[in-house]
């Protein structure tokens, strides 16, 4: 490998965007977004967003994992040092385990989102724990085992009795503050454009909603970073707390 400069090792060291492989972690070059600190998440942890302070985002993306889509949005996280959490089907991790140890061993943080996004307050309550537990087992089984305690509902659809469930099963719920609507037919521009107008109405701080397997994610992905950067706000990584059994 060829030796890295200052910049690029001290980027390394204090962001942990060291990748895959010795490629990666050369793209990861100074003036890049990096994180800021990570937050670590407990079942009984405030919202996400009442836990950031004016200025801070965090990276969240759904649906995955998708060959080709998910390692392109992945390498564009690395290039600039930061961290997200990828909210991943069952059904998905299925078919491509290979590609969830890939967001694991980038550094990222990894929940459940069901095993095939139904929406969990169409189904009886026992329904809907079934299909998160074949989700998480899913994920778990393509991580050797590694329990999956972070969960977003499909749709961020939920009620009362769904929310009581979770916190009986010690699950860890992340929900959204600010939706990029990039499952409409809206352009990257346009999608960039609205995360920014609505972190601006949310006290400039928030949770962000993406998605990795649609076409151009990761092209959004990096315009989205480059308004980031030009309006200062912070990167806060997501962790739960490795003492949680649920």
């Amino acid at each position: 490998m060829k030796p890295l400069r200052a910049g690029v090792l001290t980027c390394m060291l204090l962001s942990g965007c060291m990748g895959p492989d010795d490629a990666a972690a050369e793209a990861c070059l100074p003036g890049a977004l990096g994180v800021a600190r990570t937050l670590t998440l407990t079942p009984d942890s405030p919202p996400v967003s009442a836990q950031l302070v004016p200025g801070e985002v965090v990276l969240t993306f759904d649906d995955g994992p998708e060959p080709g889509r998910t390692r392109a949005v992945l390498d564009a996280l690395s290039a600039e040092c930061t961290r997200a959490t990828f909210f991943m089907l069952g059904g998905q991790a299925e078919a491509s385990p290979g590609l969830v140890r890939e967001v694991a061993r980038r550094g990222h943080a990894i929940g459940g989102h069901s095993y095939d996004h139904t929406n969990f307050t169409t189904l009886p309550l026992a329904g809907a724990m079934k299909n998160m537990k074949r989700g998480n087992t899913a994920i778990s089984d393509a991580l050797g085992g590694q329990a999956v305690s972070l969960f977003r509902f499909p749709y961020v659809a939920l009620n009362q009795t769904l929310w009581g469930a979770m916190q009986e099963s010690k699950t860890i719920v992340v929900g959204v503050d600010v939706d990029g609507a990039d499952w409409t037919d809206i352009s990257n521009t346009e999608s960039v454009d609205l995360i920014m107008s609505r972190l601006g109405q949310n006290d400039r701080k928030g949770v962000i909603l993406l998605h990795d397997p649609f076409p151009k994610s990761d092209e959004r992905l990096k315009l989205l970073i480059s308004r980031l950067k030009s309006e200062h706000y912070r990167v806060v990584a997501l962790a739960p707390d490795a003492n949680v059994i649920n």
